[in-house]
């Protein structure tokens, strides 16, 4: 809070507010807080995550372009859940919000779903979109 006060006292006045959610009102002290990037790990939990490749059944199989592919994975690096796992509760609270911008299989949405948070993505590839909707049972 005090670099909002400082930015808003000292900056150039045709600039103000320089930290503001609309443009007009400087961002409270509470509005800060909750804008402020989050990162906690749990007792036991370090800053090193070593998750293994996914397989089995989590792997999700499939084609790309009417393409089987070697292993006849669909994504090319989908990314183990319990690491998403560890990324989404290490820096979101329960109600937050989760943005994934490129969803791949969507990853994020089920921990989401698991975990109390909200979540949004973008996907353009189409046989990622349909295979993410189907893992949601959506």
């Amino acid at each position: 809070m005090k670099l909002v006060e400082y930015a808003n006292r000292h900056g150039k006045p045709e600039g103000r507010p320089y930290f503001s959610t609309d443009g007009v009102q400087s961002v409270t002290g509470g509005e800060w807080e909750k804008l402020r990037a989050k990162f906690t790990c749990p007792v036991g939990v370090t800053n090193v995550w070593r998750c293994p490749q996914v397989g089995g059944s989590e792997r999700i199989q499939g084609e790309r372009n009417g393409m089987k592919y070697k292993f006849s994975s669909l994504h090319g690096s989908q990314k183990p859940l319990s690491l998403i796992e560890i990324i989404i509760r290490a820096c979101t609270d329960k109600g937050d919000v989760v943005w994934e911008p490129f969803g791949g299989l969507c990853p994020g949405a089920v921990v989401c779903k698991q975990s109390g948070r909200a979540y949004r993505a973008a996907e353009i590839v189409p046989e990622f979109f349909r295979a993410a909707m189907k893992r949601m049972g959506e």
